[in-house]
């Protein structure tokens, strides 16, 4: 396809819930990055897009009535975005447009009741980037969302405010981006790549979803009773995903409220339910072995003490012990008894390459209904009965 085909078109669901063909929306010039959304509260959704016109770049806005109606931009806007999102960034109750670019400060077209886009460029906190991206939250309950701008491991939260004039300038203040809250990955080689924002019952605060490209998880960040961000769990993503060019956003999953977050790759989609049961593995406790310089080789389960919960056997390999290991009723671990099955020297001439001891199993082998304990250690089978 070459540039000069490049189109917009609308299409929506028939009778028979399918898509037909799109019908193309006149536009003169190719189009770089759109967005949809409505700019004004309760206002129906306007469709905006950044067209090139031979190297040139106009904002084309084009209302649900079919009315179209295009604005010149800067002659030194050159450069493609890779983005555009439709979001108040100055909290006055007038959506504006944000326009990402790489390597470049961020554009934003204020809008101005009755008149044109007000076109300003304003540096991110953070520095410019190479793959820009942006979310939005309301990350303090006043209603006001903010834009979320990422710096590797940690997200800001910025509102659009007017720089303060140097006196006795009568030159017009430009903009700047001000810092409201910073919300943190799960460690310090993080690098988010994406955030969406899921509403948290009733908290004026919504949860926020942050997907971590290096540790290839989605980390979930709540606002805890302080006002601070924290790390509240994290979710593994399977290694095989491909994280290049991931996106991640708000979905509602079979209702009108928010209620999942989708993940759209470059060959695949996903999608994680925020709603109903699901099954989970936690730690309960953990054990460490008293005995010096130990090594817990393997283990194996079963009731050696007729009290309806299963042991733990561990093999210690590196001085030959058995650790035996209780799970009482609290689900703790307790050491419970511990002895060396055998001494170096006495199987000097026989000893092998494998660890010893090598096997055991819990099993009744005597007969008298009670559980006992066999072991395998070189050549010998060695059965301790329960008392």
């Amino acid at each position: 396809m070459t540039s000069s085909s490049w189109r917009i078109g609308v299409t929506r669901l028939d009778d028979k819930q399918l898509l037909p063909f799109p019908t193309l929306i006149p536009a003169e010039g190719k189009p770089l990055a759109m967005a949809v959304g409505a700019l004004k509260p309760g206002a129906k959704p306007v469709l905006a897009v950044i067209l090139d016109q031979d190297g040139k770049r106009v904002l084309l806005t084009r209302t649900a009535a079919g009315t179209n109606k295009v604005q010149k931009l800067s002659d030194n806007f050159k450069s493609n975005p890779v983005a555009l999102a439709i979001h108040d960034v100055n909290q006055d109750g007038l959506a504006d447009l944000v326009v990402l670019i790489p390597y470049e400060k961020i554009k934003v077209l204020l809008q101005v009741p009755g008149k044109d886009f007000e076109e300003t460029d304003v540096a991110p906190p953070g520095g410019t980037m190479e793959q820009p991206w942006l979310a939005s939250a309301d990350v303090d309950g006043d209603g006001k969302p903010e834009l979320l701008l990422p710096q590797k491991n940690f997200l800001r939260a910025v509102v659009l405010k007017p720089e303060a004039a140097p006196m006795n300038s009568t030159n017009k203040p430009g903009w700047v981006f001000q810092v409201k809250d910073q919300i943190n990955g799960a460690g310090s080689n993080s690098r988010l790549i994406g955030a969406a924002a899921v509403p948290n019952g009733t908290n004026a605060t919504a949860s926020l979803f942050l997907l971590d490209g290096e540790r290839k998880a989605l980390t979930l960040a709540e606002r805890d009773a302080a006002g601070a961000w924290q790390v509240v769990r994290n979710l593994q993503l399977p290694l095989y995903a491909d994280f290049s060019g991931i996106t991640l956003r708000p979905l509602a999953l079979g209702g009108t409220n928010l209620n999942a977050v989708a993940l759209q790759g470059q060959n695949a989609i996903a999608w994680q339910s925020l709603r109903g049961e699901a099954w989970e593995f936690a730690d309960l406790d953990g054990y460490e072995t008293p005995i010096k310089d130990g090594y817990l080789n393997d283990v194996v389960t079963g009731d050696l003490d007729s009290d309806g919960r299963k042991d733990l056997v561990f093999m210690e390999t590196a001085k030959n012990y058995l650790d035996l290991v209780v799970f009482d009723a609290h689900r703790k671990l307790v050491p419970a008894n511990r002895w060396q099955v055998f001494e170096e020297r006495t199987f000097r001439n026989r000893r092998s390459d494998l660890p010893e001891p090598r096997e055991a199993a819990v099993a009744d082998v005597t007969g008298d209904k009670k559980n006992d304990l066999i072991i395998i250690v070189h050549d010998r089978i060695l059965v301790y009965p329960q008392e």
